[in-house]
């Protein structure tokens, strides 16, 4: 049986995921659009 604060604790590491998983997605989406735009500035 899940004790109320083990439920709790599966809730805030899930979305803690959810979120390091969102900002690292930003994170690289932006950094492969910057060096497009510097490879194609080169050409």
């Amino acid at each position: 049986m899940v004790t109320p604060s083990g439920v709790r604790w599966i809730v805030n590491a899930s979305s803690v995921s959810t979120t390091l998983a969102y900002i690292t997605i930003v994170s690289v989406s932006t950094i492969v659009h910057t060096v497009s735009r510097c490879i194609c500035a080169r050409c």
